[in-house]
């Protein structure tokens, strides 16, 4: 059989943190009008580990940023990392969007 060579473990002092930049993208087409005249003005739900973990670093990476919410606000919170994304969105729409009648259901 061939000699393989064996590496050391790991000491504390050879594990370093590993700087990642990601960059993530999704486009979905926002209809210009909403489906209903109902507006949530509150959200709730639980996020699994993956998603905990995710909205954990992006809050982090906007934090380091500097972030702000429109209002000047800085971003520092989970909640205001979806704010922050909504504010996104909505500065791409049209003015109209603000201004039109709700639909007739």
């Amino acid at each position: 059989m061939p000699m393989t060579k064996e590496r050391p473990a790991p000491t504390k002092t050879d594990k370093q943190p590993v700087a990642m930049t990601i960059a993530a993208a999704a486009v979905v087409e926002i209809p210009f009008r909403p489906s209903s005249a109902f507006l949530m003005h509150r959200v709730d739900g639980r996020l699994d580990v993956p998603q905990a973990r995710t909205l954990r670093c992006v809050m982090d990476a906007l934090l380091q940023s500097g972030a702000t919410l429109a209002d000047g606000h800085p971003v520092q919170r989970p909640l205001d990392v979806f704010r922050w994304f909504l504010e996104r969105a909505a500065a791409d729409m049209p003015a109209e969007i603000w201004t039109a009648p709700p639909p007739v259901l």
